[in-house]
């Protein structure tokens, strides 16, 4: 058996004192380390992030305020690069977005067996009613979602074989260089979880979009966050009515061997 792999996780976070915790124990289960670039929060981000073993914590960079989008594009695309030659894989992540595999270190120790050097994701919209309450995994008490196109986000990779991901505005396009091979099928799943109760995603969207720069607006970037309260209760209705078990055919295939 080859040893499990190396893998280094990056994220921006700002004000994600909720969220955090859940995506900390989820990829503290297999990461070497998580490097958290803090956008300014002042809620208890930052002391959570620095509360957790494997984590290190650095400003997002820059004097001013906050970042607007282009530079957490810059910070996204240049980070990762000190993890060549240190590890074999590196995820590149929102606090909100989930890698998800029943075997992930299996799956990449095929992977690399195959030659795959940027393996693919399903992406899906994950729904609730409520916030997780639990000090469990995120995904064992929110397990349903509707399929997102725009969530097959190209966010794990191989360090060494990648000269630049050529993200994107929001990671959602890229178009890689380098050493490229994809897998055939998808294995993994992007599990998105923002809309979690009107409770959560209301005041999360008007906080988001105050956030926004100059030239964010101008150029149209993260526009949704513009989206007027009634249009974000019609869509999660509408998710909720056509919600499944995301992880179920997964974990059946891998109960079953």
């Amino acid at each position: 058996m080859h040893p499990a792999p190396l893998i280094d996780v990056y994220t921006i976070c700002w004000n994600e004192q909720r969220m955090l915790p859940y995506f900390l124990r989820h990829y503290g289960q297999f990461a070497r380390r998580i490097v958290v670039s803090d956008d300014g929060s002042t809620d208890s981000t930052v002391q959570i992030a620095r509360s957790h073993p494997l984590t290190e914590v650095r400003p997002s960079g820059l004097a001013r305020e906050f970042d607007g989008e282009a530079e957490r594009l810059a910070l996204r695309e240049q980070q990762w690069r000190e993890s060549r030659g240190r590890a074999d894989w590196v995820v590149v992540v929102d606090c909100d977005e989930f890698l998800w595999h029943p075997d992930l270190v299996d799956y990449l120790r095929d992977c690399r067996r195959r030659g795959v050097t940027v393996p693919r994701t399903l992406g899906y919209e994950m729904v609730a009613n409520h916030f997780p309450s639990t000090g469990a995994q995120i995904y064992d008490e929110i397990r349903n979602g509707v399929r997102a196109n725009h969530m097959d986000k190209l966010v794990i990779f191989d360090p060494g074989a990648v000269d630049s991901m050529n993200y994107a505005v929001g990671r959602h396009h890229a178009q890689p260089a380098g050493r490229i091979a994809f897998d055939s099928d998808p294995g993994l799943l992007l599990l998105h979880y923002k809309h979690l109760g009107a409770k959560y995603v209301l005041p999360r969207y008007r906080e988001l979009e105050g956030r926004r720069t100059v030239e964010d607006r101008w150029m149209g970037w993260s526009a949704h966050y513009e989206w007027p309260d009634q249009l974000l209760l019609d869509w999660h209705r509408t998710a909720m009515q056509n919600a499944v078990d995301v992880l179920a055919p997964w974990t059946r295939m891998s109960s079953n061997g």
